[in-house]
């Protein structure tokens, strides 16, 4: 259905609403009309909107984009705690951390972290200390509980216990090749870990 905008009407008694000057002198601005005013598309009208929709179903500026609520996602919080323990043996009496925990010596056995031996005479022996935090969204909702088992390092002399300290960095030759596989088109494909070993 198209509409039609004129100065002069063919037929008068079928236009609704004529384009032209006003007839009183002091008002300077023409009046527009449209002949189906039921349906309304403005020339001004963003170029994503292609649907015409019946005026009256319009809510707000006809000219703003279009607005939609983000997705509701029900069920995710509820099997969350709402507090952060501060040991583990507070950890112990509530089940989603307990779970947590769980779910991080599972993770230590399945990649193979750790041999039990039976303990060296004359030797320190490292602690471990279980770091539990609550993770949240970027609304501040918490999302997620997690436990982590880490050693207790600082326990340890250099020269005594340990003569090499390493850390994780990356070298300018990874850089420079994931740069080259980039360029040549490889997808890249972000990762993180769950566990940290």
């Amino acid at each position: 259905m198209t509409h039609k905008i004129s100065e002069e009407p063919e037929h008068p008694e079928e236009a609704d609403v004529i384009v032209g000057q006003p007839s009183d002198a002091n008002n300077t601005e023409p009046i527009t009309t449209v002949e189906d005013e039921s349906l309304i598309t403005p020339p001004s009208a963003p170029p994503h909107i292609q649907k015409r929709h019946p005026a009256e179903q319009i809510i707000g500026n006809i000219n703003d984009g279009l607005r939609t609520r983000g997705k509701y996602i029900p069920g995710q919080y509820a099997y969350v705690s709402q507090f952060e323990p501060k040991n583990y043996k507070e950890a112990l009496k509530n089940d989603d951390w307990f779970f947590a925990m769980v779910d991080e010596l599972s993770q230590f056995k399945t990649l193979h972290v750790w041999d039990l031996v039976p303990r060296p005479l004359n030797q320190s022996v490292i602690g471990t200390k279980w770091i539990l935090r609550n993770k949240y969204d970027e609304e501040g909702v918490i999302t997620r509980n997690k436990a982590r088992l880490v050693a207790q390092g600082y326990t340890q002399e250099e020269g005594v216990d340990y003569d090499e300290t390493f850390a994780p960095v990356a070298r300018l030759e990874s850089i420079r090749l994931l740069c080259a596989y980039s360029y040549m088109g490889f997808p890249l494909f972000k990762w993180t870990s769950k566990v940290i070993f």
